[in-house]
């Protein structure tokens, strides 16, 4: 609440001091005394002098002094951007604190612009922390709005890419003319908004959903799991299989324990290690190389080792053969 209040009031108040610092400035009187105008610097008249009583030197109107204890000048103010000035005070009295006098010219340097109260202030991009409206100039010459200290759109508009515009808010489903229309995050224009490739609409239409890839995948909605593991569904933030089923490749299968009927092979492979330690022949799981107890499936696992050996004995005996084959001719 304080942070807010400090907001509102250097938004609303700080101008106005700023304003009359200057004016302040402008009223002050050198440190030299006088008796006559001509005492005085160019562009100074003698002010407060009485009879024999001593002024001061002070600066005419549209005038603003620069001085110390030994010196002082009168400096011509400036009326707007692009006047010729020999200091930064000069610029200062009327376009603000930032503008600065860079080549012997009154202008708002690189990183903040001129309002259309004639005063530079600093260019705030879009989400960025800002004082006021005028700090929130926009790409096309408009400006955006300065709500709780940031930079933000009008109503039914969001953001551009690169935060220097507002474009009109177009939803997920709806027409649009290119991608920076589409409001929603990760959706993107093909004649209307829809979501990037692995991400998913959500049920109402809102957003964008990562979507799941392997079954154990974070989720939040059902959607998110269905997309590309069919017959899944969201439980307590997990991409799983109901009850009875398992996850195999990119879909769901009945789960059949050993000597139970099937149709596929998949059913019987409720584990990834029973991968190659089943089979379905005939209608019904079996073992691909034998009972076990080792394990709660009860078959023999045959591991990538197992398959690996398998092969290299394999591949022995055939060459054997060969050999003696080219032998005997």
């Amino acid at each position: 609440m304080l942070t807010m209040i400090l907001l509102i009031f250097s938004m609303v108040f700080q101008p106005a001091i700023l304003q009359s610092t200057f004016e302040e400035l402008a009223r002050i009187e050198s440190y030299q005394s006088c008796y006559t105008d001509r005492d005085c610097k160019e562009n100074s008249f003698c002010f407060g002098n009485d009879d024999n009583i001593p002024g001061r030197c002070k600066c005419e109107e549209h005038f603003i002094i620069n001085r110390n204890r030994t010196f002082y000048e009168c400096l011509e103010t400036v009326q707007s951007e692009g006047s010729v000035c020999t200091r930064n005070l000069q610029c200062q009295y009327t376009l603000g604190t930032l503008s600065e006098c860079i080549s012997d010219i009154c202008v708002c340097p690189e990183g903040t612009h001129l309002a259309p109260d004639n005063k530079c202030y600093k260019s705030t991009k879009l989400e960025e922390i800002c004082l006021t409206h005028y700090n929130c100039l926009l790409s096309d010459g408009t400006y955006g709005f300065c709500v709780a200290g940031r930079c933000v759109c009008n109503y039914g508009q969001h953001p551009s890419t690169d935060k220097t515009r507002c474009v009109e808010s177009v939803g997920l489903g709806e027409g649009c003319s290119n991608d920076d229309s589409c409001s929603v995050d990760f959706a993107v224009c093909y004649g209307v908004c829809k979501c990037i490739a692995g991400f998913i609409e959500s049920p109402d239409n809102t957003a964008c959903l990562k979507a799941a890839n392997t079954f154990g995948d974070n989720c939040t909605k059902t959607v998110q799991c269905s997309a590309y593991l069919a017959d899944t569904f969201c439980d307590q933030g997990s991409c799983v299989c109901r009850n009875g089923y398992h996850g195999y490749g990119n879909r769901c299968f009945l789960s059949a324990r050993l000597g139970s009927t099937c149709t596929d092979k998949r059913q019987c492979a409720i584990t990834p290690e029973l991968e190659r330690s089943v089979d379905c022949i005939e209608g019904v799981c079996i073992c691909s190389k034998g009972l076990s107890s080792d394990n709660s499936y009860g078959c023999v696992l045959i591991s990538n080792g197992n398959v690996k050996e398998k092969t290299v004995r394999q591949f022995i005996f055939i060459t054997a053969i060969l050999f003696i084959i080219i032998l005997n001719e």
